[in-house]
This record gives C-alpha cells, sequence and structure tokens, in this order.
C-alpha cells in the first residue's frame, strides 16, 4: 500500500494492519498521529523503531512519541544533496537526548563562522559537511554552485553546534535568523517551546519588519481542538523558559495547514507575505 498524502488515521490502520516495523517521518506528522483519537488503544507492537527526518525533532514530541508510538527513535541529519551526515541511535538518545548524534563514517562535519573558520565547542556557527554521497554540483547553476560549494565543502546553511563528546546539535537555519533590537534569535528554539503548549498542533516563527526594531519576533500557531488559546497565555508559557527577547511580541493562529515543501520544510517566506501587515 503507497499513501499519496499523508493521512494520520489511515497510517496508524496501516501500521496495525500491515504489522508495520519501521517509519520514517518528519516531526509533524508525529504530531498529527499523537492527535488522532484513540491513539492510545492502537497496537503499534510491531514498530520496531521509528526515524526522524526532514526538521528539528522538538522534545515535547520526541517524549510522546517514544512513550505512545514507539521508544526506539532514530533521528538523521543531512540534505537531498549529501545523504546523511549524522544519526542519532536510540543509545545515543540517552546519552545526549537532544542531538542528531555524531558523523557517520565516512563523513566529515564542521561547524565554522562566516570566515569558514572552525568554532570551539558550544559555539553556534554554520554546518559544512563533506561525504562521498554528495553531489558534485547544481545543473546549469553557476551561482548557487558557488554559494553552497567551496574548498571542498558543502555549506548547508544550517546552524549547530558540537558538544564536548562530538554530538552535533541543530539551531536552526542561517536565513530563519532573526535579529531583533540587536539580539539574534533562533526561531528553532522557540518553535521547539511552542510544540509543548497543550492546544498546538504546529508552528512556525518568523521575524515580521519592524521600523524600531527591524524584526519583530511573530509566532504562526495551528491550533488543534475547540479551544484556541490567547497571545498572553502563549507569551506566558513562553517566558517560563525562554529569555524576554525571545518571547513572540505577535501571535497569530490558524486552522489551515502550515505551507510546506515536499519534504515537509515549512515556507517561511509566505508566512511573511501573509502576516507582514500584521505588526
Amino acid at each position: 500500500t503507497v499513501l499519496a498524502n499523508f493521512d494520520a488515521a489511515e497510517t496508524l490502520r496501516l501500521i496495525q494492519e500491515e504489522s508495520v516495523t519501521i517509519v520514517w517521518l518528519v516531526p509533524t506528522m508525529a504530531a498529527l498521529l499523537l492527535q488522532v483519537p484513540g491513539i492510545d488503544t492502537c497496537d503499534l507492537t510491531s514498530l520496531r523503531a521509528i526515524g526522524f527526518v526532514g526538521s528539528m525533532l522538538p522534545a515535547a514530541i520526541r517524549e510522546q512519541a517514544m512513550a505512545r508510538l514507539c521508544p526506539h527513535i532514530y533521528e538523521g541529519y543531512g540534505l537531498q544533496e549529501t545523504g546523511f551526515l549524522t544519526i542519532s541511535n536510540p543509545e545515543d538518545r540517552l546519552r545526549a537526548p537532544d542531538s542528531v548524534g555524531r558523523p557517520l563514517l565516512f563523513s566529515d562535519v564542521r561547524v565554522v563562522n562566516p570566515n569558514g573558520e572552525r568554532v570551539a565547542v558550544g559555539e553556534i556557527g554554520e554546518i559544512i559537511g563533506r561525504t562521498p554521497n554528495c553531489i558534485t554540483e547544481y545543473f546549469q547553476s553557476p551561482a548557487k554552485n558557488a554559494e553552497v560549494f567551496r574548498d571542498g565543502w558543502f555549506h548547508t546553511g544550517d546552524l549547530g553546534c558540537f558538544d564536548a563528546d562530538g554530538y552535533l546539535y541543530i539551531c536552526g537555519r542561517v536565513k530563519d535568523l532573526i535579529i531583533s533590537g540587536g539580539q539574534n534569535i533562533h526561531s528553532s528554539e522557540i518553535e521547539a517551546t511552542l510544540m509543548g503548549f497543550a492546544g498546538v498542533a504546529d508552528c512556525a516563527v518568523v521575524g515580521l519588519p519592524h521600523e524600531v526594531w527591524g524584526e519583530v519576533v511573530t509566532a504562526v500557531i495551528v491550533t488543534v481542538g475547540d479551544t484556541t488559546p490567547t497571545t498572553e497565555q502563549v507569551q506566558d508559557f513562553c517566558r517560563a523558559t525562554l529569555s524576554s527577547f525571545k518571547v513572540p511580541r505577535i501571535v497569530r493562529f490558524q486552522s489551515d495547514p502550515l505551507p510546506r515543501t515536499a519534504t515537509g520544510k515549512v515556507q517561511k517566506f509566505l508566512l511573511v507575505e501573509r502576516y507582514r501587515s500584521a505588526n
């Protein structure tokens, strides 16, 4: 059976009836599975592993997936152009739960500053990689090739850092960096926090243009259920764990899904176009 379009209830039915053993999901798919009524009565014992790809895996979704879907979680980091650069297995999940694991055999991964120099452990920079699986160029795209292929390394456009044990942590996208009042704000950190708030099915954080602050942190939230939280409730929830300058100043709620690419990445430029007049 092939599902042309993801349907959470149908996916659960297929796992049960076909005794599916391994599934690969983007985090949003897991969030939708967890919201299916009666999921806790489903027989998912055939599942031996769930693999996550496509975007950052928020802790709230990860913990619920391990408790209610399958305890054995794998997470891969890489691009279509590179293949997997790192893998986090269940053992890694115990040692470094928020990481995407360590580089695979034959994969070199570095975190560098804008000058291409390696940064210190714990410092955030751009992730670059090289692997035998990596493409050598984009077809008839010299400008794109010059942008991402430099000195034998593929520049991913992702932000991350290494810990002292060599585990890689994803911190967001270079283009998703919000600069508000001179502060550098990583939208992924706020998104991971918001996914732990009851009633949030999906979310994206963008920077909208602001004449004073440069950009203003804006959360776009897809709600679930009959009750929509208030802006104040969302902000209070964020203040409990985030610095004040990271708390969304604008919160917009919508019932329709976030615009995504075929690989599950949110098309944030469409959200900016839609909500840019909100400030």
